[in-house]
């Protein structure tokens, strides 16, 4: 993997580069991305978008040389909003995952747009609460050739976070 990371006043880039994983080939396998932070006072924003290049199952096992390869790539923006010691956070994420066009996905082809919100509370030097919750609209997935909508995954998070030391934490 190859990365670079500058900080230029507030805003910080950043981007990468990995090398696929097959042999004869740097595509097959490989992913790149880059993204963009900007943190002055109590907002944050980032943005970012990241791709791989995804191959079929007889490719991953290694029993075909066919360079076809799918893509799932993923671009998000975000921020954040700090008062005191409280400090809420939102964020939306595009995706889109396309198949090889031959063989069988590794990767369940797919298009969705992911949600959340969050807060997390300082209560104390050691202990941080933290909720959350994350919607996952998913627009349409390709199962077993045939193309559905299915249910749209939704998760809720409560967290403590507690620590002992400057390396070591309990969490439920």
């Amino acid at each position: 993997m190859v990365q670079y990371q500058g900080t230029f006043g507030p805003m910080t880039a950043i981007g990468h580069w990995s090398f696929g994983e097959r042999s004869g080939t740097f595509a097959a396998g490989s992913a790149y991305g880059a993204g963009l932070s900007y943190s002055s006072g109590p907002l944050g924003l980032a943005a970012a978008y990241d791709e791989v290049k995804t191959l079929n199952t007889a490719q991953a096992a290694g029993t075909s040389g066919s360079n076809d390869y799918g893509r799932d790539m993923r671009a998000t923006v975000g921020a954040s909003y700090r008062l005191g010691p409280v400090k809420m956070v939102a964020g939306y994420r595009w995706g889109n995952s396309v198949a090889p066009a031959t063989g069988t996905p590794t990767l369940l082809p797919h298009r969705d747009d992911m949600y959340w919100l969050g807060v997390n509370w300082d209560a104390t030097a050691a202990l941080r609460l933290s909720l959350a919750y994350y919607y996952d609209d998913i627009k349409s997935a390709t199962i077993g050739g045939v193309k559905t909508n299915p249910k749209n995954p939704q998760q809720y998070l409560a967290m403590a976070d507690y620590s002992l030391s400057k390396r070591t934490d309990v969490f439920f």
